[in-house]
C-alpha cells in the first residue's frame, strides 16, 4: 500500500511540475530568511519572530513573479539542466536584489539578511534541482540487459559477414 501511495503522489506531482518547482523554491526562501537571521545574530533564536513574515511573503511573491517572467515555471528548460540553473541563478539574484532594496529602510531585519538569504536560497534551489536530476538519471539509467543484446547482435553480424549485412534491408 505505502509504495503505491508514494507512486501516486509522485505521478500527481509530475503532472504539476511547475507548481512543485515553485513550491520547493518558495519553501527555500521560507527557510533561508530565518536561517540568515539566525546566522546573523550568532545562532540566537531570540530574533526569530513575527518580523520575518513580511520579508518571507515578499520573497515568495517575488520568486513567483520573476520565475514566471524568466520562464522558470513555464517548462521552458529541462529541469536541472545547465540552462535552467542559469535562469535559477538569475531569478534568485533578481529576488535578492529587489528584496534587499525593498527592505533597505525597513527596521524589521538587518540589511545583510536578504543578501545572505539570497545565497542560501540559491544554493538550496540549485541543490534541489541537481539532486532531482541525479535521481532521474540514476532511475532512467539503462540496465546491463540491453548491452548483452547489443553484443549478441554484433556477434551475429560479425559471423554473417559484411556481404549479408549489405543485402539485408
Amino acid at each position: 500500500g505505502s509504495a503505491a501511495d508514494v507512486n501516486r503522489v509522485l505521478a500527481a506531482a509530475r503532472r504539476r511540475l511547475p507548481l512543485v518547482h515553485f513550491g520547493v523554491d518558495s519553501l527555500l526562501w521560507v527557510v533561508s530568511i530565518p536561517l540568515a537571521v539566525w546566522l546573523r545574530y550568532d545562532y540566537r533564536f531570540s530574533q526569530l519572530d513575527g518580523d520575518l513574515i513580511p520579508p518571507i511573503l515578499f520573497a515568495v511573491v517575488l520568486q513567483g513573479c520573476f520565475g514566471l517572467a524568466t520562464g522558470l515555471y513555464r517548462r521552458v528548460w529541462r529541469y536541472g539542466s545547465f540552462d535552467e540553473v542559469r535562469v535559477v541563478a538569475l531569478t534568485a539574484a533578481s529576488v535578492g536584489v529587489v528584496l534587499t532594496v525593498g527592505l533597505w529602510q525597513w527596521n524589521g531585519i538587518p540589511r545583510s539578511v536578504p543578501v545572505l538569504a539570497t545565497g542560501l536560497s540559491l544554493l538550496g534551489q540549485i541543490t534541489a534541482r541537481s539532486m532531482w536530476r541525479l535521481r532521474n538519471e540514476h532511475r532512467n539509467r539503462p540496465s546491463g540487459e540491453h548491452l548483452q543484446r547489443l553484443n549478441v547482435e554484433a556477434e551475429l553480424v560479425a559471423l554473417r559477414g559484411p556481404q549479408e549485412k549489405c543485402h539485408r534491408r
